[in-house]
């Protein structure tokens, strides 16, 4: 019996260890997400007094944070996997499954929405500081 104790804490431990590097990667993820977009966008805007090395910097960097956003997409998804394979496996195991409501599908679109209206004022302050101030202040950042 304390063997069998033993091992599901084992277990438990484990699935929480994948646990920990699900959410390290999922945040990864988003970074490496957000600069790729970031650079994307600032390599398709026309920039005062650009040069074709900054564009294919901004294009390098794009590519390399997309290469690190699949990366970490695939770790977040395969450390996901093996929690829950884990935590099949222990017996007494509490089943942490949510049933997601109405209510839970509206808070996440509210809030994906929220965060787009916040970081549209910081891209657009960002491409402007590679702008001349007259461009920016008529509004031909874009």
């Amino acid at each position: 019996m304390e063997a069998a104790i033993g091992n599901e804490l084992a277990l438990r431990v484990r699935a929480e260890q994948f646990g920990f590097y699900e959410k390290l990667t999922r945040t990864l993820a988003v970074v490496f997400g957000a600069v790729t977009i970031v650079f994307g966008y600032l390599r398709g805007i026309e920039i005062y007094a650009e040069t074709d090395a900054m564009k294919a910097a901004f294009l390098a960097v794009a590519i390399v944070a997309g290469v690190l956003f699949a990366a970490s997409l695939a770790a977040t998804i395969a450390c996901r996997t093996k929690r829950f394979r884990l935590a099949a496996k222990n017996p007494l195991a509490r089943k942490k499954r949510q049933r997601w409501y109405v209510f839970d599908y509206v808070n996440v679109i509210i809030m994906v929405l929220f965060m787009v209206c916040c970081i549209y004022p910081i891209v657009y302050v960002v491409a402007g500081s590679f702008n001349v101030g007259s461009d920016y202040s008529t509004g031909g950042v874009w």
